[in-house]
């Protein structure tokens, strides 16, 4: 089980990794991006994700958006851009709240977004703060979908939105060799387990959320998932290299490499869906 400060130990210590790997100071980005037809490069996949979810929200210049688990901030900031929307972006890392903040100030955006280091199960947030709660890939670390979905629905205005997009695994993995495949990709991320997204859809139900949508997207990713695991190769070969002659090398950063692997094996073996969620709060 992982807790807060290993899943902010796991960002700042791959960071580099993103970097090198990920194009993270272009895309100021850490998902995958959605590859449609038109598609024609791993940026522009990124930016899909923002604009699918945000049509999705229907997201307007009134609207105060909370990004769960905002990253280094790309995503608020294309809120920012796009719709002149105020956004305030949370995520546990200091670091990725300091990078934020850089990015948003040289986007000249810093008058419309706001970062800071909270727990997006617990914000501290008055009731019915935000029209929309957004998330891409960040739901997946709570230790409790529960809570951040029942913290979602306190925070949402009436007429409010919860949009994300996240790893989901298949009901009934029955096989030890497929849990263990699942588990060592997660662990590589600090991820404790991801949700079903039946039983995830249930629980904003529970709580209240009203004209729920599930898209499925896990071919949209794909290309990118392939992206990752091909960098398994040349990732892993000089990580063993270094880790040999640092043996002191940080936690995540020493088998993060294997993830790369892992994610891609357990998608293409039907493990994980890639899915995209909406619900209102009525």
């Amino acid at each position: 089980m992982f807790d807060e400060k290993d899943i902010e130990n796991y960002y700042d210590q791959t960071a580099v990794h993103y970097r090198i790997w990920w194009a993270l100071e272009k895309g100021k980005s850490l998902h995958y991006g959605l590859w449609f037809n038109e598609t024609k490069n791993f940026i522009e996949a990124l930016n899909n994700t923002n604009k699918y979810l945000s049509e999705l929200a229907k997201i307007n210049s009134t609207d105060k958006v909370l990004d769960a688990g905002c990253g280094v901030g790309g995503s608020a900031i294309y809120i920012a851009q796009k719709f002149n929307a105020k956004v305030t972006g949370i995520t546990l890392s200091k670091k990725q709240v300091e990078k934020a903040k850089q990015n948003a100030q040289e986007e000249k955006v810093s008058e419309l977004v706001n970062f800071e280091k909270r727990n997006y199960c617990s914000t501290g947030f008055e009731d019915k703060s935000f029209n929309v709660i957004w998330s891409i890939e960040s739901v997946s670390s709570a230790t409790s979908k529960f809570d951040f979905i029942k913290e979602s629905f306190r925070l949402l205005k009436d007429g409010g939105r919860l949009v994300l997009s996240d790893y989901f695994k298949i009901e009934n993995i029955t096989s030890e060799k497929d849990k263990s495949d699942i588990q060592k990709w997660l662990n590589g991320w600090a991820i404790s387990d991801i949700e079903n997204a039946e039983n995830f859809t249930k629980m904003m139900e529970e709580v209240g959320f009203k004209n729920i949508k599930v898209i499925d997207m896990s071919k949209e990713i794909m290309p990118s998932v392939k992206r990752m695991y091909y960098s398994f190769f040349p990732g892993g070969f000089y990580s063993l290299i270094y880790n040999f002659f640092k043996p002191s090398v940080s936690r995540f950063a020493k088998s993060h490499f294997r993830t790369a692997y892992y994610q891609y094996k357990t998608l293409k073996n039907g493990l994980w869906n890639y899915k995209i969620i909406y619900g209102e709060k009525v």
